[in-house]
């Protein structure tokens, strides 16, 4: 999982939350594969981005997944 994974999500929730936007369901669909993703890689363990410096990119996406679980549900 890359920085821009947690960078985008903010971005790809405010695209869900919005009923109107085109495809919805594909944006909510990859917000599930990205928190999947996160939540079972946040085990804790320290992870190397490929520049070589400590990525908090795992633990940074499974909080905000976590912090949002309740907008799954209106999805």
């Amino acid at each position: 999982m890359y920085a821009c994974t947690a960078a985008s999500l903010p971005f790809l929730f405010a695209l869900a939350d919005e009923p109107a936007t085109p495809d919805r369901a594909s944006i909510v669909e990859r917000l599930v594969s990205i928190g999947r993703e996160a939540v079972d890689r946040d085990d804790g363990g320290v992870r190397i981005a490929p520049d070589g410096t400590i990525s908090t990119a795992c633990t940074d996406s499974a909080a905000m997944m976590r912090d949002r679980s309740e907008a799954f549900v209106t999805y």
